[in-house]
């Protein structure tokens, strides 16, 4: 089975997944101080590309 990527929301904000196989990882960025990370694309390799929020401002991220 693949990897599945997503976001959900909970009752401080958005957070992203990874789920690979049966296990599941969350994934904040760690420059969000108020997290609100979303992942945006994933490619061949498995790196994905994303958004998150700080107080300064929205910025991208690639991991």
């Amino acid at each position: 089975m693949g990897r599945v990527y997503g976001y959900y929301r909970d009752s401080d904000d958005y957070h992203d997944f990874v789920k690979d196989g049966t296990t599941f990882i969350a994934v904040d960025h760690p420059g969000a101080s108020t997290t609100s990370t979303q992942i945006l694309s994933v490619n061949a390799l498995g790196q994905f590309a994303g958004t998150y929020s700080d107080d300064s401002g929205i910025h991208g991220f690639v991991a």
